[in-house]
């Protein structure tokens, strides 16, 4: 298991102003993963926004991505030849500038998706590939340097609190790490290709 935390001792809420992004590198060792566990909090007036993404430096389209359609919460993950799009159910409203909780789990082709109290979606994957390439993971942006698969979602102008990110291989090895605010603001990076921005802020926890 690969562990990425923000610890909630650290209170840690990090700002972005929509030419910022966070890249956390070397999730996993040997780059594929078979359950991911994502939780983490947000808080924006965006309608449309990318929230969090992996992507896998050795040359794979494989991706998970969760981000806000039309203020809803979709997660969309791309493995092999089968991607599949996962829309909470409601009318969205998540841009409300409100903190709102979300976590995912994948456990091979099966994929749990809730935010705050509402009732989970679990859905299905079908296809031939249970297996995610992932070496990185982007919160608010994905970062243009190497990096050939982009998304559709704007960057997120607003808040990320208490993310946590859990992987587990496909030969189950244990390895665990976790960084913590002061590293966090060394890896994070300005998504601006023009010239390099401030790292995403960290505030107290309104």
């Amino acid at each position: 298991m690969h562990l990425f935390s923000v610890p909630s001792a650290a209170a840690a809420v990090l700002h972005f102003s929509g030419s910022q992004h966070l890249t956390v590198t070397d999730l996993n060792a040997n780059g594929v993963t078979e359950a991911e566990d994502l939780s983490f909090r947000f808080r924006t007036r965006q309608s449309d926004a990318l929230l969090v993404a992996t992507r896998d430096d050795g040359g794979s389209t494989d991706r998970l991505e969760i981000m806000l359609e039309n203020g809803r919460l979709v997660a969309s993950i791309h493995m092999g030849l089968t991607e599949k799009a996962i829309p909470m159910g409601g009318g969205g409203g998540l841009n409300d500038d409100q903190w709102h909780s979300v976590w995912l789990r994948r456990r091979r082709m099966t994929i749990r998706l809730g935010v705050d109290d509402d009732k989970p979606i679990v859905a299905e994957i079908y296809g031939s590939e249970s297996f995610l390439d992932c070496t990185s993971l982007h919160v608010a942006a994905v970062a243009p340097a190497g990096n050939t698969v982009s998304t559709s979602a704007p960057p997120l102008r607003g808040y990320i609190q208490q993310l946590v990110s859990k992987k587990t291989n496909s030969t189950s090895k244990t390895r665990r790490y976790k960084l913590h605010t002061n590293l966090i603001r060394r890896n994070s990076t300005a998504s601006s290709t023009s010239s390099a921005s401030p790292p995403a802020s960290t505030l107290p926890t309104p």
